[in-house]
């Protein structure tokens, strides 16, 4: 049987590391269903507006000294 597009996007987000999920919450272009599972995976994680906040900023200073 296979798996629906909701379906896949559960497992394969589930599967993925917070910091994966946070990166591909940053960088956009989803589509709305992608967002809402992706937003209910971090929900899931505890991770709140807060959190994507100080991700944010962490990636801008390891950006900023990389350069």
């Amino acid at each position: 049987m296979t798996q629906s597009y909701t379906e896949t996007l559960k497992e394969n987000f589930a599967n993925m590391h917070t910091d994966m999920l946070l990166e591909r919450k940053l960088k956009g272009g989803l589509t709305d269903e992608a967002q809402k599972i992706l937003d209910m995976e971090l929900a899931k994680r505890n991770i709140d507006d807060e959190e994507l906040k100080k991700y944010e900023m962490d990636e801008g200073t390891q950006k900023f000294i990389s350069e």
